[in-house]
């Protein structure tokens, strides 16, 4: 698998975690407007050894005044075919979707009250400037942005954000302690409701739990895994669980 694909597979198993698996209590919820867009972002990926070389991807993404939110990025099969996975977070519905393009499969997963209450209030969640960027500002696409980092023993982030669309990053780094990053920057913002078409899921597409899309996977790719087992065995536990 190549370092893009090996990294967005890893950003999809963060999201499918988080929606699968999230508890916690009901929250009140945002009162605030949700401003919509659509943005293009480009993300560069720099291995930290010198003798594989850079990867890059686009994304886009893009959130509705009601909350939802949707992500689609490039991916590379091992044979070399080109992709987009997506995934969506359709509020109205009440589910979170992850489609993988080379099965055309999608895995869905309700959302629970409390989950969608968190995802409201995270559109227009600004967490305090921290770090040695405390205090930075600039302007980016014609929007305000203020630098944020925050450092553990996984990562260091460095983000731009932009208050007015909810703190969502125009642009951000993401350094490991391996010396890996990620360089991250939104190339186009339009500020309007999303088309609806973002939020479909294609008539091609088949529901699958995640063992049947890691079958189906390693069948069509043999001597790769699209998860792996460990993680397979979590999500399909949580797909079951999250569709009672």
């Amino acid at each position: 698998m190549n370092i893009s694909m090996r990294v967005l597979i890893g950003l999809t198993i963060i999201s499918l975690a988080f929606f699968a698996g999230y508890t916690a209590q009901p929250q009140s919820g945002s009162t605030a407007p949700i401003k919509p867009f659509v943005a293009r972002k480009h993300i560069d990926f720099f291995p930290s050894t010198s003798t594989t070389p850079p990867q890059a991807t686009d994304i886009v993404y893009a959130r509705r005044s009601d909350g939802s939110y949707m992500r689609s990025f490039s991916t590379t099969a091992p044979n070399g075919e080109s992709g987009r996975a997506v995934e969506i977070s359709d509020l109205r519905r009440r589910q979170f979707s992850f489609l993988e393009p080379f099965t055309k499969s999608v895995a869905t997963y309700h959302l629970t009250d409390s989950a969608i209450d968190k995802r409201r209030a995270e559109q227009n969640e600004c967490e305090e400037p921290a770090g040695d960027m405390k205090g930075s500002k600039a302007v980016m696409l014609g929007h305000d942005v203020r630098g944020m980092v925050r450092r553990t023993d996984a990562e260091t982030t460095e983000r731009w954000v932009a208050p007015d669309l909810g703190c969502f990053a125009l642009r951000a780094s993401i350094t490991f302690p391996q010396g890996a990053r990620n360089e991250e920057r939104v190339l186009a913002l339009m500020e309007q409701e999303p088309p609806p078409e973002l939020f479909q899921i294609p008539s091609d597409y088949t529901e699958r739990s995640p063992a049947e899309i890691e079958v189906l996977y390693g069948a069509r790719y043999p001597g790769h895994a699209l998860w792996g087992k460990k993680m397979v065995e979590v999500l399909e536990e949580r797909y079951k669980n999250h569709r009672k």
